[in-house]
């Protein structure tokens, strides 16, 4: 695998034209402005809702939380175990995350973005999928809580398509890059 020691790639919102900043999250220090950037988008209602109310027990997104985001990013780009990725606006704030979780053959994305920046996080996505392509990746995957909709419209617009999930109350989402090859799994699921 071929790991750059930083990334950074422009983003542009689809929908206002506005140019972001794709960039390595382990890079990003952990100051007031940027804690307090993570923690208030961890706590907006549907990022909330779809990723954080089970395992926080219905209580709001700590700031300790968004810390220890930030060196889990730091410790992923360190050892080169997962890829943690920042998209920050003109304003140097950070606007949404996007990570692969592991380097195992095929490893999982995650995603999420503060409603205040609709309209990026496709293209962050698509740049991550070049990043993973790039580094010798042969394909993704990304799950998605049943009824989430949204995001599930994101990984279809990125190029990922939906296979049988194990897990009952997720859907699964897979994207091979180039030179991969298609899972015998991977077969979009019948229209009948």
């Amino acid at each position: 695998m071929n790991f750059p020691d930083s990334y950074e790639v422009p983003i542009t919102n689809h929908l206002t034209g506005h140019t972001y900043r794709l960039v390595n999250a382990g890079g990003l220090e952990p100051t007031d402005s940027t804690l307090r950037g993570i923690t208030a988008i961890c706590n907006e209602p549907a990022i909330y809702d779809w990723l954080f109310r089970p395992s926080l027990e219905g209580k709001p997104y700590p700031e300790q939380k968004a810390r220890e985001f930030l060196a889990w990013s730091k410790a992923g780009w360190d050892t080169r175990t997962h890829f943690v990725f920042a998209v920050i606006d003109a304003q140097g704030e950070i606007a949404a995350a996007c990570d692969l979780k592991s380097i195992a053959p095929v490893p999982e994305m995650g995603y999420w973005a503060s409603h205040h920046h609709r309209g990026i996080m496709t293209n962050a996505v698509r740049a991550v999928i070049a990043f993973a392509s790039a580094a010798g990746f042969t394909a993704l995957y990304a799950r998605t809580k049943i009824g989430n909709t949204q995001s599930q419209s994101v990984l279809l617009r990125a190029g990922f398509h939906a296979v049988p999930s194990p897990a009952p109350d997720y859907l699964r989402f897979e994207h091979t890059l180039a030179g991969g090859q298609a899972h015998a799994d991977s077969s979009p699921p019948s229209t009948d």
